[in-house]
């Protein structure tokens, strides 16, 4: 399908496969049972939307034509998702292994650390309201509005 690019619309949102409503593993049979159908419905009156806009008989026509081509078949898938896994025994299988392998053990034991400065960024930090600062009796020095604090001032005489 050409690209055009136009100032608030994405071109890779309607593909051919868009336009069909198809995945891109449906054979090709499917392609043109879908296509017959869109068009007998758009014939009908019936308007078929893709993308926000109605898209009319001979683009259903050219996105089942252009889907049978396989150079250019090639180039749509390029703009599809991939189809997600369908829910078979094996992928459930396959699954349940992997998290069977990946469960943590069941007995948690007690986690030791080593170094508790690594708590530090994981921790609220403390505000200075919160802190009880002492008094300077409790350090068992003069505080500085003492009398005692004098006796250890260095004094110079010029």
């Amino acid at each position: 399908m050409p690209l055009i690019w136009k100032r608030g619309d994405n071109p890779y949102r309607v593909n051919y496969f868009g336009i069909l409503g198809i995945g891109p593993i449906v054979p090709p049979a499917v392609v043109a049972q879908v296509a017959r159908n869109i068009v007998a419905k758009i014939e009908h009156g019936a308007p078929h939307i893709v993308g926000g806009r109605a898209v009319a008989a001979g683009e259903v026509n050219e996105a089942a034509s252009r889907l049978f081509d396989e150079r250019h078949r090639a180039a749509e898938l390029l703009l599809v998702h991939a189809v997600p896994a369908s829910e078979g025994t094996r992928l459930r299988e396959v699954c349940r292994a992997i998290v069977d392998q990946t469960a943590p053990p069941r007995s948690l034991g007690v986690l030791q650390l080593t170094n508790l400065c690594a708590l530090a960024p994981l921790l609220p930090e403390i505000s200075a309201d919160d802190i009880s600062w002492p008094e300077w009796e409790e350090f068992c020095v003069p505080g500085p509005e003492s009398s005692a604090d004098r006796r250890c001032d260095v004094q110079f005489d010029l």
